[in-house]
């Protein structure tokens, strides 16, 4: 996942700022388009699903019900 990020970072223009521990602070441009952000969160959850999956069906006798990324933005300081 972090190879994927670091990789198009420059397409969604944003910067890896930190990971905690599965999860990651993005820092996008204050004028980052809606369109562009949608488009990332869309890919980066495709990606989650996919790979998840694979890993789930490889380790796991049931398939969980529920899988998923939470996202959430805020605008300040």
């Amino acid at each position: 996942m972090k190879k994927y990020l670091v990789k198009h970072s420059r397409e969604f223009d944003f910067d890896l700022y930190k990971f905690t521990g599965y999860g990651g602070i993005f820092l996008f441009e204050y004028d980052c388009s809606g369109e562009n952000l949608f488009d990332f969160v869309q890919d980066l959850s495709r990606l989650f699903h996919n790979t998840i999956k694979k890993l789930a069906e490889f380790l796991l006798e049931t398939y969980p019900d529920i899988l998923g990324l939470t996202f959430g933005i805020d605008i300040g300081h």
